[in-house]
């Protein structure tokens, strides 16, 4: 170019050339933007289709369980109609009179079911009204036993201060109470017909005014005889409360046993049908009652309650 400088035309190629170095940069920057929002577009449909397919599969699933279960009821009501009709088929072609014992036998197996379970409960009401009994009439007697034993204490105490005074004066009851012992019901009436008569015999003396001698020698007999009654009585209510005593620890035994015995029913099997638990008869009951003796007086010479009921404690 005639008439420019060298340096305008530099000016110009440079400008020319960051006119194209720019275009070409934006060119660039545009498709680079472009491939972007393809790619998120891309990514977008890709999980979107994925999740309306699960949705659809999960849809398709729901609607053939459906279908499934649909199927089943239909295949179940075409079954009882088909039994139905079977059952029906073949009622009209049995006699009269087989469907009414059929029916009558139908009412008789009801009605034993019935029956066996009524019976089943009213037995068990009874046994456990029966050990209820039990129970209360033990502790009735016990009720009792405590009360007269409190009372006869109450007495001994009373009376302590004069057998302390018999035993200082040396009129022990030991040796005269083991002579005693070998007494019957003829010796103690004896003994008391004895005693009368000696009593009036002295009352005579005292009124015809015999000797002094005398006197005393009646009236020593007369107390010697007193006090052999006195000591019999005492060894008779002895007899008395150990006999007691005795049956007093067999009440409280009967009680234990009724007691666990009542225990022991609220653990009963229960079943539809009484005959499934019969109770034991001939052999069984005799097995079942010698383990039972057996184990009670195991039991009784092993516990402690037993060992003090056979001194005379009393059972608390």
């Amino acid at each position: 170019m005639y008439g420019v400088s060298t340096y305008q035309l530099d000016a110009v190629t440079e400008r020319d050339a960051a006119l194209r170095i720019q275009s070409v940069h934006r060119g660039h920057l545009a498709r680079k933007r472009r491939n972007a929002g393809e790619r998120a577009a891309r990514n977008i449909q890709r999980i979107y289709r994925g999740w309306r397919a699960r949705k659809e599969v999960q849809e398709l699933k729901v609607r053939d369980a459906e279908d499934m279960a649909w199927q089943k009821a239909q295949r179940r009501r075409q079954q009882r109609l088909q039994r139905r009709e079977e059952e029906i088929a073949v009622l009209r072609g049995v006699a009269a009179g087989q469907v009414q014992k059929w029916e009558e036998q139908r009412e008789r197996d009801a009605a034993i079911t019935l029956q066996s379970n009524w019976r089943r409960k009213k037995e068990f009401e009874q046994i456990r009204s029966y050990a209820a009994s039990r129970v209360a009439a033990a502790r009735v007697l016990q009720k009792w036993y405590r009360k007269r034993t409190l009372s006869r204490q109450r007495k001994q105490n009373s009376h302590a201060p004069e057998q302390r005074k018999a035993a200082d004066t040396g009129t022990s009851t030991t040796t005269v109470g083991e002579d005693l012992l070998k007494l019957d019901r003829t010796r103690t009436m004896e003994l008391k017909g004895r005693i009368k008569f000696n009593v009036q015999k002295h009352m005579q003396y005292c009124v015809e005014a015999p000797s002094s001698e005398e006197v005393q020698r009646t009236s020593a007999q007369c107390r010697e005889m007193l006090s052999r009654h006195y000591q019999l009585r005492t060894i008779n209510s002895q007899r008395a409360d150990e006999h007691q005593r005795l049956r007093d620890a067999s009440t409280t035994a009967a009680s234990r046993e009724a007691f666990w015995q009542n225990k022991q029913l609220d653990h009963i099997p229960r079943a539809a049908k009484a005959s499934d638990f019969p109770l034991p008869a001939g052999q069984r009951l005799a097995q079942a009652k010698s383990a039972h003796a057996r184990d009670l007086k195991e039991a009784k010479l092993q516990s402690k309650w037993w060992k003090s009921a056979l001194v005379g404690s009393v059972f608390v």
